[in-house]
């Protein structure tokens, strides 16, 4: 499969920290959390996801690593599935068009909402060993 992870890889979970860095500096969240922006712009998209190593231009978006950074294992065959289809379904030249498109493609179900969930939450995190 294009979206496969291997173990022997040296890619490592993002912390809240590295999380909330990448939307920073990809989605443009300097004044609060509107995560909403990811829906809007094919460069956000593949920014956000490219520097967490998530997506990458030669194989569009992993699947396995996004069962991990979501904490769905169990489910990690329906990920697999979904992701790699719209991967596929949505394959271009074009990187950013690419990636927006394989996402929003994936994002109509669950994963959208565990991709929201991640980035709320690592900024909860973030501000809660700030004491904010």
């Amino acid at each position: 499969m294009s979206s496969s992870y291997s173990s022997s890889e040296n890619w490592k979970q993002p912390t809240p920290q590295t999380v909330v860095q990448v939307a920073q500096k990809c989605l443009r969240l300097q004044n609060g959390l509107n995560i909403e922006t990811l829906h809007d712009d094919p460069k956000q998209v593949r920014c956000f996801f490219e520097n967490l190593s998530l997506w990458d231009k030669y194989n569009g978006f992993k699947a396995e690593r996004l069962g991990y950074v979501f904490n769905k294992r169990q489910m990690m065959n329906e990920i697999l599935v979904a992701v790699s289809y719209c991967n596929d379904k949505t394959r271009q030249d074009d990187a950013n068009k690419w990636a927006f498109e394989a996402y929003s493609c994936f994002a109509v179900g669950p994963i959208g909402n565990w991709t929201n969930l991640f980035i709320t939450n690592a900024y909860k995190k973030v501000l809660k060993d700030k004491g904010l």
